[in-house]
């Protein structure tokens, strides 16, 4: 059942990319990669470019400050250099409680001013801003194994 949130979540997140890459004008795109490397690379006639990639990895140019604590795989990523968004879907082996509190400790020694936060058992949403940045989290507990958390990392900074 997680598998198929999962990949629903990264099928959503394609398409709204697309649209927001081509701004829904009719603008053709071009698609660059192949499912060989586990990257596509969406361009536009008028220049802007996103990357979708399945390889396991951050996107180069992702801020190392930012924790990626062990235990984490990186299931999806997509990266704008347009936009500057940088995105990063990951499976942590970790307790719930304890992956909160990397970020949030992180948050808090960033400097990070909170615009949205959301709670419930089992479930965090948190974005916050920084001058021109912007750095977003959102992490599921997996109800089977309570050790692995889902989640998505995001962060902006227009270039």
């Amino acid at each position: 059942m997680e598998a198929k949130v999962g990949i629903r979540m990264i099928l959503a997140l394609s398409v709204t990319i697309v649209m927001a890459v081509t701004g829904c004008t009719g603008n053709n795109i071009k698609l660059e990669g192949s499912g060989d490397k586990g990257s596509l690379t969406y361009k536009t006639e008028d220049g802007n470019e996103i990357t979708l990639s399945s390889k396991g990895e951050v996107p180069e140019g992702f801020p190392s400050e930012i924790p990626l604590p062990g235990g984490m795989d990186v299931t999806a990523s997509t990266h704008s250099e347009n936009s500057g968004n940088y995105t990063v879907s990951v499976e942590i082996e970790k307790p719930f409680d304890d992956v909160l509190k990397i970020y949030r400790d992180y948050i808090k020694d960033a400097g990070y001013t909170q615009t949205l936060e959301m709670k419930e058992e089992g479930y965090y949403m948190y974005s916050g801003t920084r001058g021109d940045e912007l750095f977003m989290i959102t992490f599921n507990q997996d109800q089977e194994n309570k050790k692995l958390v889902t989640g998505a990392l995001v962060y902006e900074k227009k270039p």
